[in-house]
């Protein structure tokens, strides 16, 4: 399927952008079914901050392809997330939000995907 969001198409064909989501079970079928509809890849790990309180940051992942990390906001708060980003930030990882249940946006720091 033809990716249909102009900038992280861009990417992900020119630099195999890669997309990691963190969030609660629900939001993660969710944004699985906009990634498809948009030509998107996405990876999927159900978790909040009591789960997974470090993120994408857990483990210590060094990323070498522009990477968005997508955080689900009913899971994470905003405050928890800039500490995540803050800790290990990378040349390559940029920072992405998923607002559900009712808006289901992607938001990245180009663009605003629904």
């Amino acid at each position: 399927m033809p990716c249909n969001v102009p900038w992280l198409c861009d990417h992900a064909e020119d630099h195999n952008l890669y997309i990691v989501f963190f969030g609660s079970e629900c939001a993660c079928l969710a944004i699985e079914k906009l990634a498809r509809h948009k030509g998107l890849d996405v990876q999927c790990t159900v978790a909040n901050e009591q789960t997974l309180p470090l993120g994408h940051a857990t483990e210590h992942n060094v990323f070498t392809q522009p990477s968005v990390m997508v955080y689900d906001i009913s899971s994470y708060s905003y405050q928890t997330i800039l500490h995540i980003m803050s800790i290990n930030p990378q040349r390559h990882v940029s920072l992405g939000l998923f607002l559900t249940p009712d808006t289901q946006l992607l938001i990245t720091t180009n663009d605003i995907i629904k």
